[in-house]
């Protein structure tokens, strides 16, 4: 044998514990990420750093942070391992149908509402892929956490990742008739401040609705509204059930009250004018090469129901009308 093949090889594992904890300066994260215990990880680089002779990271009881040749050392083996991970990916997708552990990560209110009913549709179609999906209204990091994709509502403000539209959606104001029978006719933004609000607490200013325009060949200016609070909450679905009761009129995006306007227990509130700036619902994935077949099968197979769906928050007008 060669000088230059009898070299010993790096250990794969070793590298791939190295580039998680550089990305994240976490053994905690890494291992949380890698699936290990954060010892096995730290052993892991500490066996990288002995053989190559080098400090990777330095390491205090606060921080954690690249050495100069750590960060050299990542940046030159960095897409050697990505190129190998995605090849041995590509290896096994050459089997019969997309198999493995698929991991998602959707947003509660509208995963309950849109995803989890079609999921079993998804399972029977292709049952060699298990599903992990977790329904949370968090920003999860696709890479760190190792998720396959994930679903993103509003405009996208992260880089590094792969999206795909799946449609827009618009944000308005939602009452029950019964409720709006109470007051006259609603003509203008500025009426509203005069009705009991009910809102995500999570928006920036929950007491201040930003009204536009719906049609972009309107000349009206965007009005801002200050809205007598009645109701704040972490969960939409709280709110527009409280809208549904009459409590109150509410902001929410069009798929969120759907089933209810279907139903006529809401009704759109000015209709000319939307709440906020316009958004969308995105699939995003990690940017790689290499897409696993799973994560392939799911991302178009989600999309096209999704966006072969009727339009949201409204009623279908009736024959003859």
């Amino acid at each position: 044998m060669s000088e230059s093949l009898a070299v010993e090889l790096p250990d794969l594992e070793r590298l791939h514990a190295f580039a998680c904890v550089a990305q994240t300066l976490s053994f905690t994260a890494a291992a949380r990420a890698l699936e290990l215990d954060p010892s096995v990880v730290a052993r892991r680089i500490a066996a990288l750093e002995r053989r190559l002779g080098v400090r990777l990271l330095e390491r205090t009881t606060r921080r954690m942070t690249l050495t100069e040749a750590g960060d050299g050392y990542l940046r030159r083996m960095q897409p050697a391992l990505e190129e190998l991970i995605a090849a041995e990916a590509e290896a096994r997708e050459r089997g019969p149908r997309p198999a493995g552990l698929l991991r998602i990560a959707i947003p509660a209110a509208f995963g309950r509402l849109w995803i989890a009913p079609v999921l079993p549709q998804f399972m029977k179609a292709y049952p060699d892929i298990v599903i992990d999906v977790r329904f949370e209204d968090r920003y999860v990091d696709l890479v760190a956490e190792r998720f396959d994709l994930a679903i993103r509502l509003g405009s996208l403000t992260e880089s590094g990742l792969v999206a795909r539209k799946i449609r827009d959606q618009v944000r308005g104001v939602y009452a029950a008739p019964r409720y709006l029978a109470r007051y006259a006719p609603l003509k203008r933004p500025e009426d509203l401040s005069a009705l009991a609000g009910l809102s995500f607490a999570g928006f920036e200013r929950p007491s201040q609705w930003t009204l536009s325009p719906a049609s972009r060949t309107s000349n009206a200016k965007p009005v801002v509204v200050d809205v007598q609070m009645r109701m704040l909450a972490d969960d939409s679905t709280a709110v527009v059930g409280a809208a549904v009761e009459g409590a109150g009129v509410v902001v929410a995006t069009d798929w969120l009250v759907h089933h209810e306007v279907l139903a006529g227990k809401l009704v759109r509130v000015l209709p000319a004018w939307t709440v906020g700036l316009p958004g969308a619902i995105h699939l995003v994935m990690p940017s790689t090469r290499f897409v696993p077949g799973k994560t392939r099968a799911f991302a178009d197979w989600i999309v096209d129901r999704l966006r072969g769906l009727p339009a949201w928050g409204r009623r279908p007008a009736r024959r003859g009308a």
